[in-house]
């Protein structure tokens, strides 16, 4: 009987406490950022801008993309009804410049008679998956140019014709709306493969937009994301329910940001000198796959497979690998001169991470 009357008595208050949530985009209307992207380091401020239905006790949060509470930039402030404007000046409640990534506006009105109405842009913005066809390369000036339609966050990884992918230009990084430009040296990541001594490139350019009033900071270069928010130490937002949407959601958009980074690893030989690969023909070794602690961890979390390339041409496939992985070698067969071998991690969850090496086989 005390359970029945407990259940009871719970369903009431949530009767209670969704008739005093009013639809936000009835009372919190026209809600705009007046520029998606802006410089914190050097003194720029974005400005925020919302029509109130009616007068109430304005909060406005600004959230990290993993949701952690960067800075609360109006607090309990009495607002009338009408055109509203908030700046934001990129700092956090630490008073320091956040780190450049994406971050996102949340507005909640508490009027009078109790009631209140929240703005929070992630129930129902923010995911959608995309791919961007319309990117051009200019091998004389080694850049790559697309558009967006709105900000988003991205991918870009490189590869060569039926090779390896050899670089990630992109790490799903926040992007602004319109042209984006972005250089490229042709190298891969460790500088020892250069993509433009063979036939063709391959691309992959995908990203899913940023949730409505999302704004990109940039211009901090002395502060890293993933140190930043474990320094902010900030409760994370109640995730609420998130309205049904008719468009395909990227499953990245559900995760944390450190989840689905490139996977960060390195390659030695250990038999012989990191700075000097200088190897004899028909020798046998191990290739030896490292990763740091951080890395480790999400190597494990996720499946992932091992591909081997020498020259850009596969050569070996491990479609299970763990951290630390030995491979064993041979050279035999190769001609005397400089070759590149390149490893490739493919997580299950389509991660791609590459690290090259340049060897010497002599006679």
């Amino acid at each position: 009987m005390k359970r029945v009357k407990l259940f009871l008595l719970l369903i009431f208050l949530v009767v209670i406490y969704s008739n005093h949530i009013i639809a936000a985009e009835e009372m919190i209307t026209k809600v705009q950022v007046k520029s998606s992207n802006f410089n914190p380091s050097s003194g720029e401020e974005c400005q925020l801008v919302y029509n109130l239905a009616k007068e109430a006790k304005v909060y406005v949060n600004v959230y990290t993309a993993d949701f952690h509470l960067v800075n609360q930039i109006a607090s309990g402030v009495f607002q009338e009804e009408g055109e509203h404007k908030v700046s934001w000046d990129g700092r956090d409640i630490n008073n320091q410049v956040v780190a450049d990534e994406a971050y996102f506006f949340y507005i909640k009105a508490k009027f009078d008679d109790g009631s209140e109405a929240i703005y929070d842009p992630t129930t129902f913005s923010g995911g959608e998956e995309f791919e961007v066809t319309d990117v051009d390369y200019n091998s004389e000036e080694g850049s790559f140019t697309f558009n967006l339609k709105r900000p988003a966050r991205v991918l870009m990884r490189v590869g060569i014709d039926n090779g390896p992918m050899i670089n990630t230009l992109l790490d799903w990084k926040p992007r602004p709306a319109g042209h984006n430009i972005l250089y490229w040296s042709g190298f891969d990541k460790d500088g020892v493969l250069d993509a433009r001594e063979f036939s063709g490139l391959k691309l992959v350019t995908i990203g899913f937009y940023l949730p409505e009033s999302s704004v990109i900071t940039y211009g901090n270069n002395k502060s890293n994301y993933f140190k930043y928010i474990n320094s902010l130490k900030t409760k994370k937002k109640v995730l609420r329910e998130e309205k049904l949407r008719k468009v395909k959601i990227s499953p990245y958009y559900y995760l944390q940001l450190r989840d689905y980074r490139t996977p960060q690893f390195s390659v030695e030989l250990p038999q012989y000198n990191e700075a000097n690969y200088n190897i004899k023909k028909d020798s046998k070794l191990l290739i030896r796959i490292l990763a740091k602690n951080e890395f480790k961890r999400l190597l494990m979390k996720n499946r992932f497979e091992v591909i081997l390339f020498l020259d850009a041409k596969f050569i070996y496939e491990e479609e299970e690998g763990y951290i630390p992985f030995n491979i064993p070698w041979s050279t035999k067969g190769l001609d005397p001169g400089e070759h590149y071998l390149t490893v490739v991690l493919a997580t299950y969850n389509g991660q791609v991470g590459s690290r090259s090496l340049k060897i010497n086989i002599k006679e």
